[in-house]
């Protein structure tokens, strides 16, 4: 993984993230609002097949609600396994309050401390 994210210059892993904010405005409609840790993962991903990994790898997000996209709503290795053909995921995620694993619904409810840890979208644009 080292040799691959080393050959990868800043320019296009930053090109990558916007890609990825795209391609989910594109399925999710308008998105406003991205965790920094979204920002990173997709930073840092590896589309194994190009552009056409990371549109498959995006079409997997869940949950996604209000333009909002949080690390819970990533997808992971364990809820599609397909996805190991398409993307290398370096960061590991936190699934604590991934859809299947949630008892209330009240935990996919923004509280105070989530919505700091928010980038609008809109503003961080020239």
């Amino acid at each position: 993984y080292k040799k691959i994210m080393n050959k990868l210059s800043g320019k296009i892993r930053t090109e990558q993230v916007y890609l990825g904010i795209s391609l989910l405005n594109r399925l999710w409609g308008p998105i406003n609002k991205v965790e920094k840790s979204v920002l990173n993962m997709f930073y840092w991903i590896v589309p194994i097949n190009g552009i056409r990994s990371l549109e498959f790898f995006v079409s997997k997000f869940q949950y996604i609600q209000r333009g909002v996209v949080k690390s819970s709503n990533v997808p992971t290795y364990k809820i599609f396994p397909e996805l190991i053909r398409h993307v290398i995921i370096l960061d590991k995620w936190d699934q604590s309050k991934s859809p299947d694993q949630a008892e209330d619904s009240q935990d996919y409810y923004l509280n105070e401390d989530e919505i700091n840890q928010l980038i609008d979208i809109k503003a961080a644009l020239p």
